[in-house]
């Protein structure tokens, strides 16, 4: 392994390089939202109605989801073991 200057430690260090991207631009978009609703105040409206309407959506994969774990285990009978 080359040992020359900081080269090792950046070359082990590599992966963890852009991790500022994701919550930068996050930070934008929120911004930029936020303009947006400063200046056209009825998207407000929108965007929360799409917020629920996600969050109902969620919920009803989440139920659909118990329900079929539900069914799948419905069939399984338990075993109770004795010690000896």
């Amino acid at each position: 392994m080359e040992t020359r200057g900081f080269g090792q430690v950046f070359r082990e260090t590599a992966p963890y390089r852009n991790l500022w991207a994701a919550p930068f631009w996050f930070g934008v978009m929120l911004v930029l939202a936020g303009i947006l609703v400063l200046v056209y105040p009825a998207i407000l409206v929108a965007i929360v109605a799409a917020v629920i309407m996600s969050a109902g959506v969620g919920l009803m994969g989440l139920g659909w989801r118990m329900r079929k774990l539900e069914r799948h285990d419905s069939g399984v009978t338990r075993v109770d073991v004795h010690p000896l």
